[in-house]
């Protein structure tokens, strides 16, 4: 059997030069599982530990936990080691030597895998598109889940500033100021048909897009029809105007073509309206698929109700939404995105929605994180308000803020709470005078 990649020459150097300049450990990015050497592996543990209680990493530090013969194979590093500026180099080569013997474990298990003829092909394409995407970007297949050190530093930098948050705004100036979308989590889209729930979407996506790979799946719309959406907002001229070709004035010419080239440079969101993507499997594996080249930081599925699966729910229309939904977890949490999806409200729904308007809203208010619902008293006028709110948060306040859609531009901005006419009610003591 041949002998796993490895350089320890390499792993030797980059534990002296350390040793030489503690601080040359935040210029690398290596894990102890990196090193092949499994004393290699628990004296750069030993070192992080050292560095992350800000003691100083020396021969007597380490040493304390080493027996007398890895003491003196400590001392032959350092006395072989003379510099630490070669350091990033000698990193590089022993993270990709342990990339080299990641993928030939994966690959011994992907093997495994496609044997196992009673596993569905479906998830055995995902699981192991998952093994390679976490060798790709890096993961430690082996993290000690024990040592919560790292994140809880994270969290204190994020709350502290030093850090910046890993999260992503929607670009609506009153929702940003209340909510984020933070990756590994869900969130549902809940509205009437007519609201903007689509428009919506399309406007947070392409906010986030402008820094960060996004993708947009429609199962109900056209590419073309998103883009020309996306289109009257940067151009600011009216959607009627561009679907029936009467855009004439030179103003309105002009940018109508700067926002064609707009668009035209602007690679970060994919509008996916094949319907081959309209079963789940094919849409989760085209985004484990992509997220092997770049991560993604947000997908959207308009919408849910439109979205099949293979798994056969002939009569369970409520497990199927409920399997969907948990798909959508795994798949926020795989991809360390956020996903958006919509879903429209029982047909039946009279009034400001809740929870309960939500078609299958057990199962969906179950697994989402999130739910955001818009509201609209109006009756759909070309520029209306809009009642955003959020009805269950994951570590996240509930709000309401009211917002102003212009279907000209199909243009989400701030707006105010309306004056809402109520219905007149009939003199319940009278109820019988109409009888």
């Amino acid at each position: 059997m041949k002998p796993l990649p490895h350089n320890l020459e390499a792993e030797q150097a980059v534990l002296g030069a350390i040793l030489l300049r503690n601080e040359s450990i935040l210029e690398i990015d290596l894990q102890p599982d990196d090193y092949y050497n499994t004393l290699n592996q628990r004296i750069y543990r030993t070192m992080q530990d050292l560095w992350r209680e800000k003691t100083t990493i020396d021969l007597v530090t380490i040493g304390n936990n080493l027996t007398k013969p890895e003491q003196k194979y400590l001392n032959s590093i350092i006395d072989s080691v003379s510099t630490s500026a070669g350091i990033k180099h000698h990193a590089e080569i022993v993270k990709k030597l342990s990339q080299r013997r990641k993928l030939i474990r994966a690959s011994e298990l992907i093997k495994d895998h496609a044997y196992n003829l009673t596993a569905d092909i479906n998830e055995i394409m995902s699981i192991n598109k998952q093994l390679l995407r976490e060798i790709d970007t890096g993961k430690d297949l082996n993290i000690d889940y024990f040592d919560n050190s790292k994140i809880a530093g994270e969290v204190y930098d994020e709350a502290s500033h030093i850090q910046e948050l890993k999260a992503y705004y929607t670009g609506i100036e009153p929702i940003d100021k209340k909510y984020y979308l933070e990756p590994q989590t869900t969130t549902i889209l809940a509205a009437e048909s007519g609201v903007g729930k689509s428009a919506f979407a399309l406007q947070i996506a392409h906010f986030v897009a402008a820094n960060n790979k996004v993708i947009y799946f429609s199962l109900e719309s056209t590419r073309k029809a998103l883009i020309r959406r996306m289109q009257a907002r940067l151009a600011k001229v009216p959607l009627s105007a561009i679907k029936k070709g009467r855009v004439e004035k030179p103003e309105q010419l002009e940018s109508l073509m700067n926002s064609t080239d707009t668009i035209f440079n602007h690679r970060n969101i994919a509008i996916i309206d094949d319907q081959r993507y309209s079963t789940l499997e094919n849409l989760i594996s085209y985004c484990e698929t992509k997220a092997m080249d770049f991560p993604i930081a947000l997908v959207v599925v308009d919408h849910l109700e439109l979205l099949d699966t293979l798994k056969s729910y002939n009569d369970d229309p409520l497990g199927k939404v409920a399997y969907i939904t948990r798909q959508f977890n795994n798949l926020a949490k795989s991809l360390n995105c956020h996903v958006i999806y919509i879903t429209p409200l029982r047909k039946d729904v009279k009034g400001k929605p809740s929870l309960d308007d939500i078609k299958g809203s057990n199962s969906i208010r179950y697994n989402a994180d999130n739910i955001m619902f818009l509201w609209t008293p109006d009756s759909y006028p070309t520029v209306y308000q809009v009642e955003c709110f959020l009805a269950k948060g994951k570590d996240v306040e509930l709000f309401s803020e009211w917002l102003e859609f212009d279907g000209n531009f199909q243009t989400f901005s701030p707006g105010y709470k309306p004056e809402i006419k109520k219905p007149k009610q009939k003199d319940k003591d009278q109820w019988w005078s109409n009888i």
